[in-house]
């Protein structure tokens, strides 16, 4: 008799438990949004130059982006590209795509080694994009460079 309870308790929760649609999941009992957005961006020009960081170790430069809200910043993926290109003869031209942090080596003629190290800090609202020389020799402002800011939520 016990077992025989027992078993049609079980079999009540268990039938009782699940109702309802499943739906996304999302916060609050919302459904959860997805989406996503890309940026190109050129630094070195006029319209977005390189600025020299206070302490002079550095150059950077400051992009808007409204759609990196609060909610894309705390719950998406947010990835920086550099755009990289070796052709000379055709400005413009994409060759490849590397990820942020991204460091090119340069040897000189004489033997000097040294590094350009681009990097990317998001923040809501904007995104910063860093270069520095690891000989901290910025008396060179640098050229036009290309990147691509995706963000996916």
């Amino acid at each position: 008799m016990m077992k025989k309870l027992f078993l049609f308790l079980i079999l009540a929760l268990g039938l009782s438990a699940c109702e309802g649609k499943d739906g996304l999941d999302g916060r609050d009992g919302k459904d959860a949004e997805m989406g996503w957005h890309v940026e190109w961006l050129e630094v070195g020009t006029n319209k977005a130059p390189w600025v020299l960081s206070d302490n002079e170790k550095y150059y950077y430069v400051d992009f808007e982006i409204p759609e990196l809200t609060q909610h894309v910043f705390d719950d998406g993926n947010l990835s920086g590209y550099i755009l990289l290109s070796d052709r000379e003869a055709e400005p413009g031209a994409i060759d490849a795509k590397a990820s942020l942090p991204y460091t090119e080596f340069h040897m000189e003629d004489d033997g000097y080694r040294w590094q350009k190290k681009y990097d990317i800090n998001f923040e809501v609202g904007y995104v910063r994009i860093f270069l520095e020389y690891s000989d901290f020799a910025v008396e060179d402002k640098p050229g036009t460079t290309k990147f691509n800011v995706v963000l996916m939520w």
